[in-house]
């Protein structure tokens, strides 16, 4: 019902903020989004959202969160039995940590 309009609403709401490059927001809203989907035991959704957080901090060069978040999907995709996510979610991993390699200058 309500959690779940909610859900989407404050996920609607950072991806508008991440498009306007204000990832700080965007990474706010798509939080709240994820205490939702959780609460509501949106598996899937949740799977697909911690990929755009990944993303977002990978956007902002927070490897460790970028990396957390997208470990996270996988792991989760990989409960669901989801190969799609979990390959989404193996590119985001492996995104992260080439630009935590690049931060770290190597």
């Amino acid at each position: 019902g309500d959690k779940r309009w909610a859900a989407f609403a404050f996920e609607s709401l950072a991806t508008v903020l991440s498009a306007q490059g204000r990832v700080d927001q965007s990474l706010e809203m798509a939080e709240q989004a994820l205490d939702l989907y959780r609460e509501l035991g949106e598996n899937r959704r949740e799977a697909l959202l911690l990929r755009s957080i990944s993303r977002a901090h990978a956007s902002k060069e927070d490897a460790k969160n970028a990396l957390r978040r997208a470990q996270e999907s996988q792991a989760l995709c990989q409960e669901l039995g989801d190969q799609k996510g979990e390959a989404a979610a193996l590119e985001c991993l492996a995104s992260a940590f080439l630009s935590s390699k690049r931060a770290d200058g190597e």
